[in-house]
């Protein structure tokens, strides 16, 4: 007799860094056979629906809840890219209002689990209302997701955090180097507080580990093992790695391969040579500042490599336009966030755009090298994907201890910076940049790089090995329910 349908409920945050990798996990338990119903608003399901495959759409139902109106939140607002950071908490307090409606689903598909998010911390109680097991599942890397359990247990003792109590947080029996910098610690103290919606984030954090079966992370037993081992050991909860869910790039490029040679940014891309560019993002969330901005084109500038550059206006909210350099358009002189004359310098060996591009399939292209990256787990992930190495100038959020883990894996190396307040100069930049791209020391990470991405992430094996292993969890909690119905029926 053929298993049962299992059905399981996705409850992510509203940041595209977390919306999906949740779908990512999505199309990896769809694609074993399981349905999923995935929770989130009309706007975002609009932007993650081509991401679904074709061949897994009538496994993985979007669910568009709208948001609640919440004084302070603009009307479209629904991900934290529609807002500047200190509206974010107007977003957690809209969100947080949807624990009825997710509450009315629940009870009436009865799924088999819900896996929920850091920020939506309520899900638990509502799980445990109708006894169906949930996980949290923690889209940063283990050994952040250690520090974040250790830093929400000392406020949750003193009330608050200070910057000492963060940089001093530090929960490994092993020599490690994943702790946070001051600059680091001052803004986390700063934006991790009280807030609109009543619930700090280390309260959130909390509250999810605690009421969670089981802890799901993106990562692999061999790429930081001892940290997986540590977050069990840490949190007492049976910690699941699920693998590093590589984004799936060769459907998406065989139905845009005939497009791709009419874009300019491939068209620029093919007249480079093999590995010579260094790709630079950072991201959706980190809002860089227009000094930050000017620091790394004058290290671009000042290494001499090519480039290939998608910029953001300081504190964007949303990118809406595109650019130039080597790209389609050039922005008005008054709002250029650029040196003066820059462009115009780097216009042999730069493409900067100020709009979409397909960022995995130019990463895929032969002619990238490296990456200048803000750190964000799921943009490293591509880079390694792609045997990439990275030169990281975290920005925010977990993106400090995500460089530090990177660095000691060897497989990139951190941009200088002033620990005080987090200052760059461009020659920091330029000298990460050419030892990676330039001199020996690059050569090792590179091959580092490749050793991971041949031994991991090429190995579909071992990938597909976790998330078996994933989906026996939640079926053998499935066939224990189904061995009670018949006992329990049998009663008078």
């Amino acid at each position: 007799m053929g298993e049962t349908q299992c059905h399981v409920v996705m409850v992510p945050w509203l940041a595209f860094g977390h919306m999906i990798p949740f779908l990512e996990l999505s199309n990896a338990l769809a694609a074993k056979g399981i349905n999923i119903s995935f929770v989130c608003t009309p706007k975002n399901i609009e932007k993650l629906r081509p991401k679904i495959p074709t061949h897994l759409a009538s496994r993985i139902h979007l669910l568009g809840f709208p948001l609640p109106p919440v004084a302070g939140l603009p009307e479209n607002a629904e991900a934290t890219a529609d807002l500047e950071q200190d509206a974010v908490q107007y977003l957690k307090k809209a969100y947080d209002m949807l624990q009825e409606p997710l509450e009315t689903l629940v009870r009436s598909t009865s799924p088999d689990w819900i896996i929920y998010d850091f920020a939506t911390y309520w899900v638990p109680p509502i799980a445990r209302k109708m006894s169906i097991p949930c996980s949290f599942y923690s889209i940063f890397s283990a050994g952040a997701t250690c520090i974040f359990s250790s830093l929400s247990e000392c406020s949750g003792r003193t009330g608050k955090l200070t910057p000492e109590d963060v940089i001093l947080a530090h929960c490994f029996n092993f020599p490690s180097t994943v702790r946070y910098k001051l600059h680091e610690a001052v803004s986390l103290c700063r934006g991790g507080g009280q807030n609109a919606s009543g619930v700090t984030d280390g309260e959130r954090m909390e509250w999810a580990i605690r009421g969670c079966q089981s802890l799901l992370v993106r990562s692999f037993m061999e790429f930081e093992g001892e940290y997986i081992v540590a977050l069990q050991e840490l949190t007492r909860k049976p910690v699941i790695p699920i693998g590093l869910l590589p984004a799936a790039v060769e459907e998406q490029q065989a139905s845009k391969a005939s497009n791709l040679k009419s874009v300019a940014c491939f068209r620029w891309l093919d007249q480079r040579d093999p590995r010579s560019v260094v790709f630079v993002a950072f991201g959706t969330e980190a809002r860089l500042s227009k000094e930050e901005i000017q620091a790394i084109a004058e290290g671009l500038e000042l290494s001499n490599l090519p480039f290939f550059w998608i910029l953001r206006k300081p504190g964007h909210v949303s990118a809406s336009s595109t650019s130039g350099g080597g790209g389609d358009d050039k922005e008005d002189d008054v709002d250029d966030p650029l040196p003066p004359g820059f462009r115009d310098r780097t216009a042999q060996r730069g493409f900067i755009s100020m709009s979409w591009v397909p960022q995995v399939k130019v990463l895929a292209h032969g002619s990238i090298g490296a990456c200048l990256y803000h750190s964000g787990m799921s943009s490293t992930v591509e880079a390694l994907q792609f045997g990439l190495p990275l030169v990281l100038l975290p920005m925010v959020f977990d993106q400090g201890l995500v460089a530090r883990l990177l660095v000691e894996k060897k497989v990139g190396i951190e941009v200088e910076r002033d620990d005080r307040d987090g200052r760059f100069t461009g020659l920091d930049v330029a000298k990460a940049l050419r030892l990676v791209m330039v001199e020996d020391e690059g050569k090792l990470i590179e091959e580092k790089v490749r050793e991971m991405k041949s031994s991991i992430l090429d190995n579909k094996e071992l990938g597909d090995g976790y998330i078996n292993r994933l989906v026996k969890h939640i079926r053998d909690r499935e066939k224990e329910e189904e061995k009670k119905r018949p006992a329990a029926g049998n009663k008078d």
